[in-house]
């Protein structure tokens, strides 16, 4: 039951990273030391994603609300967003930050998260926006990440292994509804 709560969860090949998952719980991953992946290559968001959006044409698709950071880090749509053939939506900034932006399907977000903490060291549940959020962090295995659902959309916000989570969780915590 574990490991399809992180397919759900945490597995997401979107953004050209493995979105806020550990190196134990991809098959085709690792995660070294210095916050590179082992294994094989993960495409390119331009490949895995490959339809660009405006932001109104991202609002539209989403039907969810668009939120977009304001942070040195990442701020606005950063290089674009990019509809994927699962329907997320995908801003990739120059950091090493994307987000994928989704219409929420969990029914239970924090009990899922509850679980992941419990059976994954790199996991833990904190908060963002006033709701429940479910950390990874990249000093504990993780490629680093906060995941929470606010209204009907679920937001995952990645690193890439070498930032550390208090500066996602800043980032999370700047997003705001798109303009």
């Amino acid at each position: 039951m574990k490991r399809r709560s992180l397919a759900i969860i945490l597995l997401l090949v979107t953004s050209g990273s493995i979105l806020g998952c550990s190196a134990d719980s991809h098959p085709d991953a690792r995660q070294t030391r210095a916050g590179r992946l082992a294994g094989p290559a993960i495409p390119p968001v331009e490949e895995t994603c490959p339809t660009r959006l405006s932001l109104d044409e991202a609002t539209r698709a989403l039907d969810a609300p668009v939120l977009l950071p304001n942070d040195d880090l990442a701020a606005g749509e950063g290089e674009g967003a990019r509809l994927c053939p699962s329907g997320e939506i995908v801003f990739v900034y120059s950091s090493g930050i994307s987000i994928s932006e989704a219409k929420n399907t969990l029914t239970d977000p924090e009990a899922e998260w509850r679980q992941l903490a419990d059976d994954y060291a790199e996991f833990s549940v904190g908060s963002t926006h006033g709701v429940a959020a479910s950390f990874a962090d990249p000093e504990k295995g993780a490629l680093g990440g906060v995941q929470f659902v606010l209204d009907s959309g679920r937001y995952i916000l990645s690193g890439d292994g070498k930032l550390p989570l208090s500066a996602l969780v800043r980032v999370a915590d700047s997003l705001q509804a798109a303009a």
